[in-house]
């Protein structure tokens, strides 16, 4: 597979080539084309990003600093964006993700108008 893929869509997408439907509350879909893929890190460093296109958005939020790269004109990540151009939607989408993630286990169950923006999100 040439194309950028995240790992939560592995399985799905061997569920997907053999036929077997996925069980219900399964996360992640089947490999099709460059998907949006959403990434963290789980060491002493609380970063969390987002490859959308070929615009990667990374933010630490320990030191709150925002990255943004065009992995197209910029795949070395030496040119951040962020202060250059417009990426607020990004910020946003990253940043609601990444409340969603923190609520999805959570056994509370969440406030109907987050749980529809958080549905957005089950298969990435």
């Amino acid at each position: 597979i040439n194309n950028r893929v995240g790992i939560i869509n592995v399985l799905p997408t061997i569920l997907d080539i053999m036929n077997i439907k996925e069980p219900e509350g399964f996360r992640g879909s089947p490999i099709k084309g460059n998907q949006r893929i959403f990434f963290y890190t789980q060491t002493h460093r609380y970063i969390i990003g987002m490859i959308e296109e070929n615009i990667k958005t990374i933010i630490d939020l320990n030191k709150n600093i925002v990255e943004v790269y065009n992995l197209e004109k910029d795949p070395e990540e030496e040119n951040n964006l962020y202060k250059i151009e417009n990426h607020d939607n990004e910020i946003l989408t990253l940043l609601m993700w990444h409340n969603c993630q923190l609520n999805y286990f959570s056994k509370e169950k969440r406030p109907k108008e987050l749980e529809e923006y958080c549905n957005i999100f089950e298969k990435s």
